[in-house]
């Protein structure tokens, strides 16, 4: 029985989760296929959320379901990202260049 050298850690498929929560949420689109294959992932390398199983075994005709159903995998691992609030104008002077 061989072992994969390339298999995924649980460590590793959460820290996968958390980057693409965090393009999605700085508006980077996420296509249905990767975010399914990220639960896939996960799944294999023994994370344990409900709505996990659901995301890994999408069929095709479901992908529409894939970002909600990511979003519920992420509240459930308590891995959600929240894009941060943009400052307001600069207050104080700018900096200067100096050559």
């Amino acid at each position: 029985m061989s072992i994969e050298k390339n298999a995924m850690t649980r460590d590793g498929a959460l820290k996968q989760l958390s980057h693409i929560a965090r393009e999605r949420a700085f508006g980077r689109h996420v296509g249905s296929d990767r975010l399914i294959q990220a639960g896939l992932d996960a799944l294999i390398a023994g994370v344990e959320s409900p709505s996990l199983a659901m995301l890994a075994g999408l069929l095709r005709s479901e992908e529409p379901d894939a970002p909600q159903l990511f979003d519920q995998v992420l509240d459930e691992l308590g891995c959600s990202f929240t894009r941060p609030q943009t400052l307001g104008p600069r207050s104080g002077p700018m900096p200067s260049a100096t050559p």
